[in-house]
């Protein structure tokens, strides 16, 4: 699992598959700025950081709605 430092995404990655989970920092409205383009602060959200973590604990991210991707180990 990576957090992309010049967004806000956070990539999941299982073997040569990977999906954008989405973000764990949220702006005072409670909506994701993943390019970092508004120039708002970002908080991070607990709700988000517990289900995130919930999931990789319980190695829950197959049976997530995310779209899968396939990877050539570059990222």
């Amino acid at each position: 699992m990576y957090l992309v430092v010049t967004s806000s995404y956070v990539i999941v990655i299982r073997g040569k598959r990977a999906c954008l989970w989405g973000s764990v920092y949220l702006d005072n409205y409670g909506e994701e700025d993943r390019e970092l383009k508004r120039g708002k602060p970002l908080y991070l959200s607990p709700g988000r950081y517990q289900l995130l973590q919930q999931q990789w604990l319980a190695h829950r991210f197959d049976h997530t709605n995310k779209k899968w991707v396939w990877h050539r180990d570059a990222l």
